[in-house]
């Protein structure tokens, strides 16, 4: 016999596999790629955190129109589908992931509370809308699970496909030539031009070798763990990037040009070293980030350290 306690159940059930779809993802994997690309040259894809911001909206829908129609108040509860989604789309865009998580759970939470407050007589009660009959459990609740459980194995499929893109040759070949670029601009300059602090205002190229050395240092030691959990994990010495940013170079700020550009040099090869370690499947081991409430693949954290020098590179252009 299916009673609320079932009905609640298969609901939460549905919901916590879709959370647990998404353990892992990092923050750009969840904001930056495309999980449904535009359909039109005019669209804008979805990434998987508008997915969850439609979400939010379908329970939000769900907690307006169902106490409604407990009280038979609710006669038109149809919507234009792709305009309501896009709507919830653009409402959601500008918050932050954390925000749009914590609302997911949190309206969530509020729906298994209504229909823990009524009954199985009530949500399989028909009634007429929109020139239909339906109950609440077929319209509104099994609607939810199985939306659900569809874009749970939607996430899942994604998920797969994401790591099969993985091409570990590439990433190596792009480190290498980012590095080449950062290398060739600090070869073209002379001693005082290096020292002189004009990069972003306030650093100059030697703190910014002394810098890269120091960030992909704890890239490396993040990406050890990553591949050995049993290793310690990582975590940069202060909350906030800016701060450790600003401790690093302070602790290098008496080092000569050439001790720094020797120490980048050897993390460089480092890096390397442990790099040519990696087996294919090593590529797509998950785990922490050093900056806070991230995490990831080991790929994506050594794309990361690539993308770096050339952040670097178009700065010192921007002078």
């Amino acid at each position: 016999m299916i009673t609320i306690s079932t009905v609640i159940t298969e609901l939460k059930l549905s919901r916590e596999a879709l959370l647990k779809a998404l353990d892992g993802l990092s923050k750009r994997e969840l904001t930056q790629l495309d999980f449904y690309p535009p359909r039109t040259t005019n669209e804008v894809g979805w990434t998987v955190k508008d997915l969850l911001a439609h979400l939010i909206g379908w329970d939000e829908r769900a907690l307006n129109f169902v106490p409604l129609l407990l009280q038979n108040y609710a006669t038109e509860i149809s919507v234009q589908i792709d305009e309501y989604n896009q709507q919830l789309v653009e409402i959601w865009r500008d918050k932050s992931l954390s925000e749009v998580i914590t609302t997911v759970k949190n309206n969530h939470r509020r729906l298994v509370d209504m229909l823990n407050a009524t009954t199985m007589t009530a949500i399989d009660m028909r009634r007429e809308c929109d020139g239909r009959i339906i109950t609440i459990r077929n319209y509104f609740i099994d609607e939810l699970r199985d939306h659900e459980e569809q874009h749970t194995a939607e996430i899942e499929q994604w998920r797969q496909n994401l790591e099969k893109q993985i091409d570990p040759a590439a990433i190596k070949a792009t480190l290498a030539q980012n590095r080449a670029k950062f290398m060739d601009m600090v070869k073209s300059l002379d001693e005082a031009t290096m020292l002189q602090k004009r990069v972003a205002g306030k650093w100059s190229i030697k703190d910014v070798l002394g810098h890269l050395a120091e960030w992909e240092r704890l890239m490396l030691e993040a990406a050890q763990h990553i591949h050995d959990p049993s290793l310690p994990e990582v975590t940069m010495l202060s909350s906030s990037l800016d701060e450790w940013n600003k401790m690093m170079v302070a602790r290098r700020e008496f080092k000569p040009v050439a001790g720094e550009l020797k120490y980048l040099v050897f993390v460089q090869t480092e890096l390397d070293e442990f790099i040519n370690t990696l087996r294919p499947g090593d590529w797509r081991l998950r785990g922490p980030y050093p900056w806070s409430n991230d995490q990831g693949t080991l790929a994506e954290l050594i794309t990361h350290a690539s993308e770096h020098y050339l952040e670097h590179v178009e700065m010192k252009d921007k002078e």
